[in-house]
């Protein structure tokens, strides 16, 4: 920092992979290498911090490691330690149940209470509800609820053509 700025630099093959990163699925990923694209802009660390929902000493931060690491220390890194087994067991076994014809009405805890007896696996209701909603227990699943920008907006003024 000299004076307020930023004195980061990048090479043109830094810049280049930073705008291929920013295109990333992972958003935090993508949104590190924006920060970065934004800080060799010149954008100051309290304006990329609003563009991004994050703090100025969060970018600061990222300029340092991008200084140090270059481009490889933004991407994402696989998570350490044993994949979990229960949740995916559970979710197999609510697919199995879900799939079985029947008028059940299956909610949260009646999933789960079968869940439990059928597969001997101790599930919380709101763990359930994420690996249903995250996982997807079956094909076709859609939101039940309408987001809120689809609750609350305008219908449209065009008439509709025959």
């Amino acid at each position: 920092m000299r004076g307020g700025q930023c004195v980061l630099t990048a090479s043109a093959d830094d810049r280049a992979a930073l705008e291929i990163l920013s295109r990333s699925s992972d958003r935090l990923e993508a949104d590190r290498a924006r920060s970065i694209l934004w800080s060799l802009d010149g954008q100051t660390g309290e304006m990329i911090g609003r563009l991004i929902g994050m703090r100025a000493d969060g970018v600061r931060r990222l300029r340092h490691i991008f200084a140090l690491g270059g481009v490889d220390a933004l991407r994402a890194r696989p998570r350490t330690g044993r994949p979990g087994t229960k949740g995916a067991a559970a979710l197999d076994g609510a697919k199995v149940i879900l799939s079985e014809p029947g008028e059940i009405l299956w909610t949260l805890p009646r999933l789960k209470a079968e869940i439990e007896r059928r597969c001997a696996i101790t599930i919380s209701v709101s763990r359930l509800s994420i690996l249903l909603r995250k996982k997807g227990a079956f094909p076709g699943a859609a939101r039940g609820t309408p987001s809120k920008g689809a609750r609350t907006a305008k219908p449209s003024n065009a008439r509709a053509s025959a």
